[in-house]
């Protein structure tokens, strides 16, 4: 029995500093593929970073024997992994924005936060402020460069 094809594949290049995505089909009829769609900037990232499976955003990516590309995520007792694309530095400079980004707070940024404490008017975004300013780092997943 003949292995059936996955149904979409991705194609990306970088125009003027934007990634463009075009994402193909499979056509099973016609055995070809069809261009779906084009996306660039944040609507490449909705499309290339979203779970197939769930539609949940990716969190992180992972490497399989230095030749292929993993979108992961997990949350809500639910862990995804799904194939991307063969890693090429490209495709490597574009998902690694998934990477997080950890924030040292120092005294000089506690400040910053306990003087902008009061101006806050939202009780969240308060609880918030301060339990950064409690902290010794933060975590931060940066999507956009």
């Amino acid at each position: 029995m003949a292995r059936r094809k996955r149904g979409w594949r991705f194609e990306l290049r970088k125009e003027g500093g934007e990634y463009v995505l075009e994402k193909y089909v499979y056509d099973q009829e016609t055995g070809a593929w069809r261009l779906e769609g084009v996306y660039r900037g944040a609507d490449a990232d909705r499309v290339a970073l979203t779970c197939p499976k769930c539609g949940a955003a990716a969190t992180s990516f992972a490497m399989f024997l230095g030749k292929h590309i993993y979108l992961v995520h997990g949350g809500g007792g639910v862990k995804h992994k799904w194939h991307l694309h063969k890693a090429d530095p490209l495709w490597l400079e574009y998902v690694s924005r998934l990477r997080a980004l950890t924030v040292e707070v120092d005294d000089k940024l506690r400040a910053a936060i306990m003087d902008a404490i009061p101006a806050v008017k939202d009780e969240e975004a308060r609880k918030i402020l301060e339990a950064i300013a409690k902290a010794r780092a933060i975590k931060i997943r940066v999507r956009n460069p």
